[in-house]
């Protein structure tokens, strides 16, 4: 932790540190890159996993160079393939719940006042 400008107390950081656990039990963390090849999706992790997923229906579908343009985006939450205009979350790769990805990866989640009044 560094010190704050105001105080000479060490600050925290915000959002979840590493190696913290999302509700189901497993390790959280953040995709730094992805490739495909023709059986899976492997994905490497800023805590330095990598973990690998059988092709989805789409990727299996799509051409060699298509599936090679894998693309990590949303600040590690999605991989995106531009080429097919699709998107995965890394949640799936993971096997984790999204909101516990996007609490961990630094996301605010606010709510909408006006749809709050309604209920």
């Amino acid at each position: 932790m560094k010190k704050s400008s105001a105080s000479p107390r060490r600050t925290a950081r915000r959002g979840s540190r590493r190696g913290t656990l999302s509700s189901n039990g497993r390790t959280l963390a953040i995709a730094v890159s992805c490739r495909c090849d023709a059986k899976g999706i492997h994905v490497t992790f800023d805590d330095g996993r990598e973990v690998s997923v059988p092709l989805l229906p789409f990727l299996q579908e799509a051409l060699p160079k298509e599936r090679a343009r894998c693309r990590v985006r949303a600040w590690g939450t999605e991989l995106f393939w531009p080429d097919l205009d699709e998107v995965v979350g890394v949640n799936y790769v993971l096997g984790v719940p999204e909101d516990d990805l996007y609490v961990y990866a630094g996301f605010t989640k606010y709510s909408d006042p006006s749809r709050d009044s309604a209920l």
